[in-house]
């Protein structure tokens, strides 16, 4: 299996963001909040069928 390095990036999110994320860390007990991000980008990279659904349908919970 190939590895690949880490890179620290930086995001923002919004507070209801981060409380979901740190909620779903504790209840399937993930590493981290980093963690969190990488399965989410991992489970769109590998879920093609589902990429018009998760990129090009509007979501607007925090409309700024």
């Amino acid at each position: 299996m190939e590895s690949f390095m880490i890179e620290e990036y930086s995001i923002e999110l919004k507070e209801s963001q981060h409380q979901y994320l740190q909620e779903m860390i504790e209840k399937y007990g993930i590493e981290d909040l980093s963690k969190a991000v990488r399965i989410l980008v991992d489970y769109a990279t590998e879920e093609k069928e589902l990429e018009t659904k998760i990129w090009e349908d509007e979501r607007c919970l925090h409309c700024d």
